[in-house]
């Protein structure tokens, strides 16, 4: 998979570019199209260089849009390498938000996504704080060690503490990011590669041949067992 920034010529465009984009994406599964949170630009996630193309062309012939297209680059993403934890307290110099906040971090088998699980009693930190974590949290994975998406772990609120009635749930989701980041910190993180699976039919005649030259081709530390 790669990703690219895109842009309309004319800032006034910026909407109906998104429009498009977005009729685009609804139609074919393998375009995806966001809005980066901190930069605000618009992203393209899409298998190849052709896809691209075809997407440019759409969107000059069809919506009359001309768009500035920066080089695509391959999509990356991050996952924990060992368990750790972090906590930032209340009122301890440099936090400067009214929250506590402990966050776990445990690595899961690759393909498994990212679980979440809240160990702090709904009873003593209620629901809007709660949201607040877990809002802070994913606005964390969206950016790992190395810029890429988080994935492939599971993220635990261990520990929070708020003080009446100066806390509020913006203190809980400016601060669950910064502790998540350190506590990946301590983890470490490797970056995952894109690849592609497939299944490949041939006549009987073919397959001694193909298995050989499957075996000149693939190290043998990514063969299947």
């Amino acid at each position: 998979m790669l990703r690219t920034s895109i842009a309309p010529k004319t800032a006034a465009q910026r909407e109906r570019l998104l429009d498009a984009l977005t009729q685009l994406a609804d139609t074919d599964p393998l375009l995806r199209c966001e809005v980066d949170s901190i930069t605000h630009e618009i992203i393209l996630s899409f298998l190849g260089r052709v896809q691209l193309e075809v997407v440019s062309a759409l969107l000059s012939e069809k919506y009359k849009l001309e768009t500035v297209v920066k080089e695509p680059t391959v999509i990356y993403m991050e996952r924990p390498l060992k368990a750790a934890s972090h906590t930032i307290h209340i009122e301890v110099p440099p936090n400067p938000f009214w929250a506590s906040i402990g966050l776990s971090v445990t690595p899961l088998p690759l393909g498994s996504g990212v679980q979440y699980e809240s160990r702090v009693s709904l009873g003593y930190l209620n629901q809007s704080f709660q949201n607040a974590v877990r809002d802070g949290i994913r606005y964390g994975l969206e950016q790992g060690l190395f810029g890429w998406n988080v994935t492939d772990c599971k993220i635990c609120f261990e520990y929070g503490l708020y003080y009446s009635p100066v806390s509020t749930p913006a203190d809980f989701r400016s601060l669950a990011p910064i502790v998540l980041e350190q506590a990946l910190k301590e983890s470490g993180t490797q970056l995952l590669e894109p690849y592609l699976s497939f299944t490949l039919y041939a006549p009987q005649e073919y397959l001694s041949r193909l298995i050989m030259m499957h075996r000149n081709t693939v190290p043998p530390s990514k063969r299947p067992r």
